[in-house]
């Protein structure tokens, strides 16, 4: 601190936070103090890639600052950081066109570091669409897309939006196969997507509660039109992480930690947030740690819930 070396500052703190943690140290006497610092001096640099290894090692204290009264506010910014940071796979070494795909709570096409516009709506959702469902014939994307559409426009829609995805990122983008009246379309072979949903099954999945809810910035391809295939994998994210959160609750529950309870169920409610037993199940562990104002808060978001 006294030379001004920041970057290891941060280091320090965050593992002297993570340490003391781990030993059962009383968190506002020497967890929240480090962390607190750690992150306010974070969110002042630039560049965070040096840290990506810290990020992954210290998942323990990421989800703990998450969810404390004190460090939740700063982590706010720092955990858009952490989405990127934290467990992206390098591309493969043959791939030529890098993709980054932005899907949960927006829709986001990054080339290279930049945002790539499209005109048409249903550009984002196809891509996002071939690169999950590769090897889909022209009807089968028009059916799981745009079911609403009658054949006379899907046909030449889905033709267009092919086109302006070719023509905006390259014309290997999207290959097509198989007979000329009913060909199949998947991405190129040199073309590598990343998909931040992939990666908050992932975090889900190794129970990087910090990282799945750093990812989580709303539902699947909002504003897409709809589709049963854009609400089922909506559905399906959203249980994936109010799974992991509701079993992180009956722990706490059970453990009688009425406020990780509260902050718990708040992260719940971001993510589902008409859920009537959650709301429930805060006000009743608010009612031993809340404040006054904090419990006539949630006292009127659950009688709100039941005239809904």
């Amino acid at each position: 601190r006294a030379a001004g070396r920041i970057p290891e500052l941060c280091r320090v703190q965050l593992h002297a936070a993570a340490t003391a943690l781990r030993c059962g140290d009383d968190p506002q006497q020497t967890v929240i103090p480090a962390l607190t610092e750690a992150i306010t001096h974070l969110l002042r640099l630039q560049q965070l890639g040096e840290f990506t290894t810290d990020f992954e090692e210290l998942s323990e204290l990421l989800h703990f600052a998450v969810l404390e009264p004190e460090t939740a506010p700063l982590m706010e910014p720092l955990l858009d950081h952490l989405a990127d940071l934290s467990g992206v796979p390098r591309p493969p070494d043959s791939a030529t066109l890098h993709l980054n795909v932005k899907t949960l709570g927006r829709q986001m096409v990054f080339r290279g570091g930049s945002e790539v516009s499209f005109i048409r709506k249903g550009c984002v959702p196809l891509l996002v669409y071939l690169t999950l469902n590769p090897g889909r014939t022209r009807v089968e994307i028009q059916l799981d897309l745009w079911p609403d559409k009658d054949a006379a426009t899907a046909g030449p829609y889905v033709r267009q939006c092919i086109k302006e995805l070719r023509d905006r990122l390259g014309h290997t983008l999207i290959q097509h196969h198989g007979p000329h009246h009913a060909p199949w379309y998947r991405l190129g072979t040199d073309v590598h997507v990343e998909l931040d949903l992939n990666h908050l099954l992932e975090a889900v999945d190794h129970r990087e509660t910090a990282r799945a809810l750093a990812l989580y910035r709303g539902d699947f391809l909002p504003g897409a039109e709809p589709s049963e295939w854009v609400e089922t994998k909506r559905d399906a994210l959203r249980y994936a992480l109010t799974f992991e959160l509701g079993a992180q609750m009956v722990t706490a529950q059970s453990q009688l930690d009425h406020r990780r309870v509260v902050l718990l169920a708040n992260q719940y409610l971001r993510v589902d947030p008409y859920d009537r037993s959650v709301m429930e199940d805060r006000l009743k562990a608010a009612r031993h740690v809340a404040s006054p104002q904090e419990l006539a808060h949630y006292t009127a978001e659950l009688r709100r819930s039941l005239y809904n």
